[in-house]
């Protein structure tokens, strides 16, 4: 078996990263190891120190284990990339920065950042930062859909209008950080989600029945606009239904399986182990032995378990995806 973490480069992409064979193979790894196995990953880049890992609130050190940091089979891990600019575009701290209480200690949130002739920032929690290890720490924070800036060292709340100050943050990029928090405090406040059909923000009135119609949408395409509320891809069977839609993968359970499942090797040709049937989404598990063709037991739909196409004879067969959506 493969013991796996995924890595998540932005708001929407993640990729698996095998990591080990063995659970205890998986448990010494380092996270300097994981930066090694992730390189890969960005083309032209070829030093562990660009590479720069979150799980969590947490600053991953490169002598540290994932025991240490109790990472799992299939956790998600942030990557940040460090890219190289003008020395004087980068951010950094003067005598004559007002309000900030300077220090020349080494900073708190990066081991890295411990040059003695860099003035750094105390924080309020009273730790020490500079400005690009705040924004980095934050921005991890805010993509994973938190909408409070914490410490990650005391768990101390950091005011955003402090975070802005001591991580110098451009006009584009307090835009940034204020358009996610209003998002992410619209998404954990309200029973809000976006309108797959046209993105503005909708709350849900019923929250026993997950068919809801966009009013919006309605009107501008001038025909009935429903979507489910769990899957959110249009709505597909009878109404009203709390438990799902009729569209492949919509239960909870089924799509943590579909979308958390480890890989298997089929024709030498990685694939998802679990798929849902695509003519009546009932989830199958290849168990590894025969061919990549199988017919389901439900409906007896016969299909290809790596394209799900109908049955494939191609030498050069292609994973489908994840069926997520």
């Amino acid at each position: 078996m493969a013991f796996q973490v995924r890595v998540k480069l932005n708001r929407t992409t993640i990729k698996t990263l095998s990591v080990a064979t063995s659970e205890e193979e998986f448990l010494r790894t380092t996270t300097k190891d994981l930066k090694e196995k992730a390189l890969h990953i960005f083309p032209g880049v070829s030093d562990v120190n660009r590479l720069r890992m979150f799980f969590g609130q947490l600053n991953l050190e490169d002598d540290k284990t994932l025991e240490f940091y109790k990472i799992k089979h299939f956790s998600v891990v942030h990557i940040v990339l460090k890219m190289p600019g003008k020395p004087e575009n980068r951010k950094k701290f003067t005598p004559f920065d007002e309000g900030i209480k300077l220090v020349t200690k080494p900073s708190d949130l990066d081991e890295s950042d411990n040059d003695q002739d860099v003035l750094r920032a105390e924080l309020s929690c009273g730790h020490v930062t500079g400005p690009e290890s705040l924004m980095d720490c934050c921005k991890a924070q805010l993509n994973e859909g938190k909408m409070e800036l914490m410490c990650p060292l005391c768990d101390r709340e950091w005011p955003y209008d402090e975070v802005r100050c001591l991580a110098k943050l451009s006009l584009e990029e307090q835009k940034y950080f204020e358009d996610l928090l209003a998002t992410n405090t619209v998404n954990n406040i309200a029973d809000c989600k976006d309108c797959p059909g046209c993105g503005f923000f909708i709350e849900r009135e019923q929250t026993s029945n997950l068919c809801v119609t966009c009013l919006s949408c309605t009107a501008r395409t001038g025909k009935l606009y429903e979507f489910c509320w769990q899957c959110e891809r249009e709505w597909k069977g009878p109404r009203p239904r709390a438990d799902q839609c009729d569209n492949v993968g919509c239960n909870s359970d089924e799509l943590d399986l579909l979308r958390e499942c480890p890989e298997i090797t089929i024709r030498n040709v990685l694939c998802p182990h679990i798929r849902a049937c695509p003519n009546c989404s009932v989830l199958i598990e290849h168990t590894t032995e025969g061919c990549n063709n199988m017919t389901c037991q439900m409906c007896s739909h016969t299909f290809c378990f790596v394209c799900l196409n109908r049955v494939c004879v191609s030498a050069n067969c292609t994973a489908a995806p994840r069926q997520i959506p």
